[in-house]
């Protein structure tokens, strides 16, 4: 079921009725969670959502949407003492910082970081590749350029700047991997990457061999499963077949700092669906924070 089905028939106040499950939670994990997951939920029930998932036992959350110099309709002070009050953290943030080749961004990519570390994020990350075909490869190139300064200004501002990656990246352009162009181009300490699982395994690759070609650079990961036959869709997390052992064997070569769980499709309310993701993440001895 899709959230949006979901959503048609039953609403997200309804879904407090089914908290009646307990919280096996373990203090010294700190499950993270991409909000986005529930946007459609938050959409209708901002407050009454955000418990939900306190509740199940996430501490770490990501969010996106910022305009306006606001999170969620929040300044940055008010949603960081929002979530604070709940023993929560918003420790990163999805946030567009539009490619314009020139200065004309600048000023807003300041304040967006700026406004992040104010929020108590310690990353910003770009949230999708902004590379049309036609561009070729030196756009990719361009593209890398335009991320070290991001990152540059992340820095002075405190925080970490990282890329989200989606499939579009991994298609082959000018005979190279765009993705690997963007790797090899970006400056490793103002530059970070986020691994989104299903994307990686979607478009072909293993986030092994990514690992080895180049440590240190994915300090934060969408950890998300996806199932066999219909790659590309998201499910509960170990029903699929992404190898989060393996991940997890590698998250310090690879440098990961946070991770989020993140799921888009649900065969059952997504409450339920979002318990056994932390469940599954809790209960896993290769998960060890």
């Amino acid at each position: 079921m899709k959230r949006r089905d979901f959503l048609k028939t039953s609403g997200t106040a309804a879904a407090l009725g089914i908290l009646g499950f307990s919280c096996s939670k373990n203090e010294e994990k700190t499950i993270g969670i991409q909000l986005w997951t529930v946007h459609e939920a938050l959409n209708e029930n901002f407050d009454a959502t955000i418990k939900i998932v306190t509740d199940i036992g996430y501490k770490r959350l990501e969010g996106y949407g910022y305009r306006d110099g606001k999170f969620f309709d929040k300044t940055p002070k008010e949603i960081k003492r929002y979530f604070s009050d709940m023993g929560v953290q918003m420790t990163s943030t999805h946030t567009d910082i539009p490619w314009i080749e020139d200065n004309a961004i600048w000023n807003y990519c300041n304040r967006a970081m700026a406004d992040a570390a104010e929020a108590g994020c310690k990353w910003l990350i770009q949230p999708y590749y902004q590379i049309k075909r036609e561009q070729g490869i030196d756009g990719v190139k361009r593209l890398a350029d335009h991320y070290n300064r991001c990152g540059t200004i992340a820095k002075a501002n405190g925080i970490k700047f990282g890329y989200h990656n989606l499939t579009h990246e991994f298609e082959e352009l000018d005979g190279e991997i765009p993705y690997e162009v963007l790797l090899n181009y970006t400056d490793k300490d103002t530059v970070s990457f986020q691994i989104d699982t299903v994307q990686l395994v979607t478009a072909g690759y293993t986030c092994h061999e990514y690992i080895q070609q180049f440590p240190g650079r994915f300090g934060t990961w969408h950890i998300k499963d996806t199932p066999a036959g219909r790659k590309g869709d998201s499910t509960d997390l170990g029903k699929g077949v992404v190898d989060f052992k393996g991940i997890f064997d590698y998250a310090e070569l690879a440098g990961m700092e946070d991770y989020f769980v993140e799921q888009e499709d649900f065969d059952r309310h997504w409450t339920e669906c979002l318990k056994h993701d932390y469940d599954f993440l809790n209960h896993a001895s290769f998960v060890k924070w």
